[in-house]
């Protein structure tokens, strides 16, 4: 078994834009800013490491409502 383990945060937001009431064009932004400090394989633990963890993300789409009211 292996395993990656460290921390981060992340930060984000988004919108929906309803040109009917059961259709809504969106989008989304999430910012994650974290790092990995360890690893874990078996009974074997290595601290210390400097992995950076740092990433963006963007969505767009279209998303239907069959009961929008």
């Amino acid at each position: 078994d292996v395993a990656v383990l460290g921390g981060g945060v992340s930060f984000g937001g988004g919108f929906e834009y309803f040109p009917t009431r059961s259709w809504a064009l969106g989008g989304a932004f999430k910012w994650t800013t974290g790092r990995f400090d360890r690893v874990k394989v078996d009974n074997v633990t290595i601290d210390g490491l400097k992995i950076d963890a740092t990433s963006a993300r963007f969505n767009m789409g279209f998303t239907w409502y069959p009961t929008g009211r």
